[in-house]
């Protein structure tokens, strides 16, 4: 007598497949920031999207960035591209740090995300790119301040400050602690970005500069 074939599992309850290793690499879009003091208190605000997209193209230019001159906000503030420095036109105003910004963290008692350092985010986002390519996450990397930086997935990435060791009482890298949210590209946190203005007339010297090149027309 013939053996008897196993029942077969009833439709939908097979186990789902292992997604295959690796995946496609989409780079990062930037966008373009500069950092607001209020009362010692730093806020990251976004430029508008025409302003970025300006600062952007310049960036890309493949020239030398020395005495290149992005007019932003409607005319009113000069960035200063190579010193990363946004400067009022008209009126006195301490300058602010401008920020090629591709990476963002925030904790429990920060209101808005934070962009990493233009350097560290090239590090974030090559090893991301990695992990997508060859399908192997849980990456893990050390920032300048020594606090762990975890890449689990496309949609879990986290940031976990270093503590104090009780035997030498130096702060050392550890996953210990509530983690800081790590997001990836400004279209992943949530920030209100205006379309932007046009620009005034060249009715001032430094709002008539050529963005490529930095000349005077």
């Amino acid at each position: 007598m013939a053996a008897q074939e196993p029942p077969r599992p009833p439709p939908g309850s097979a186990e789902p497949l292992e997604p295959e290793p690796g995946g496609r690499y989409e780079a990062v879009v930037p966008h373009w920031f500069y950092c607001k003091v209020t009362d010692t208190r730093e806020r990251w605000v976004p430029f508008s999207a025409q302003d970025s997209e300006r600062l952007e193209a310049a960036h890309g230019a493949g020239k030398e960035q020395a005495g290149v001159v992005v007019p932003t906000s409607g005319g009113r503030y000069d960035v200063h591209l190579r010193e990363r420095r946004r400067v009022a036109v008209y009126w006195e105003e301490e300058a602010a740090e401008v920020r090629r910004c591709t990476w963002f963290y925030k904790g429990d008692k920060d209101n808005k995300f934070i962009p990493y350092s233009e350097a560290f985010s090239e590090e974030l986002e090559e090893a991301y790119m990695i992990a997508v390519t060859l399908g192997e996450w849980k990456k893990k990397l050390e920032s300048p301040n020594r606090e762990v930086i975890i890449l689990h997935n496309p949609k879990l990435m986290v940031h976990y400050h270093p503590v104090a060791s009780s035997d030498d009482w130096v702060s050392t890298p550890t996953e210990q602690g509530r983690p800081r949210t790590v997001k990836r590209g400004v279209e992943n946190i949530a920030v209100e970005i205006p379309n932007g203005e046009p620009l005034l007339p060249c009715s001032h010297p430094k709002l008539c500069v050529t963005v490529s090149t930095g000349v005077s027309e």
